[in-house]
């Protein structure tokens, strides 16, 4: 009989792009765009999940991303894609531009696999506190997958919206509050064998 494994993973890095301007900008605050009281786009999120506590040899059959909503400023319903990011970055440093020290995005706004590795859809009613899931789709699982065994760098991933006007949504993450851990905190959930 095989035993089929479940781990729940904290983000041990995180960060936003903000659309705008050349400002390190924590996670929290992706979403957000120019409809947003302060006039900022934040508009793509970086989450990364350490998985050295899943066996290089096993085999996932699913995962998903979970992340709090914080505030709700949309009035138009949308998508939210998960997708494998392609370069180390830093939250430190992260912007539009720059995904470390020293070094740059080659494509301005992050360099991510265009295929989708999951999505949640929104609605302009969500309530505040509300958790939302990134199930992984195929794509999704052979990525985590070639990550756990090593054959693609892990680099986490990008959260990004449609990235039209009146998406703003604001996410909990564990800096929001200074404390190190929060139930509330993106988590990715993987089942494997």
């Amino acid at each position: 009989m095989i035993a089929i494994r479940s781990v729940s993973i904290g983000a041990s890095m995180s960060a936003a792009i903000r659309r705008d301007s050349e400002v390190v900008t924590p996670f929290y605050q992706i979403g957000v765009n120019q409809n947003y009281d302060y006039s900022e786009w934040y508009y793509r999120g970086l989450v990364y999940f350490n998985l050295s506590s899943i066996p290089l040899t096993a085999k996932v059959i699913s995962a998903s991303i979970s992340v709090s909503l914080k505030d709700n400023l949309g009035t138009v319903g949308g998508t939210y894609s998960a997708h494998r990011v392609l370069a180390s970055w830093d939250p430190a440093y992260v912007t539009r531009f720059r995904r470390a020290n020293g070094l740059d995005w080659a494509t301005m706004g992050g360099d991510f696999e265009s295929l989708l590795s999951g999505a949640t859809e929104w609605i302009s009613e969500w309530s505040v506190q509300e958790v939302k899931y990134w199930n992984f789709n195929t794509a999704g699982i052979a990525n985590l997958q070639n990550m756990i065994a090593g054959v693609i760098p892990n680099y986490g991933w990008l959260l990004k919206n449609a990235e039209n006007a009146r998406q703003a949504h604001g996410w909990w993450n564990n800096a929001t509050l200074n404390i190190s851990y929060r139930i509330d905190e993106p988590r990715s959930v993987v089942m494997f064998f």
